[in-house]
């Protein structure tokens, strides 16, 4: 198993919540993450 920096669930869920919102650009994941706290 790879030791990265964030948990593989927490990014799944993430991505999964994201896609869910319509939210399919890297970049405004990156921003939601950081304004959205459903996002969190």
């Amino acid at each position: 198993m790879e030791n990265t920096a964030y948990h593989t669930k927490m990014v799944h869920k993430v991505m999964l919540y994201a896609y869910m919102t319509n939210v399919y650009s890297s970049r405004k994941i990156e921003l939601a993450l950081q304004e959205n706290i459903n996002f969190m």
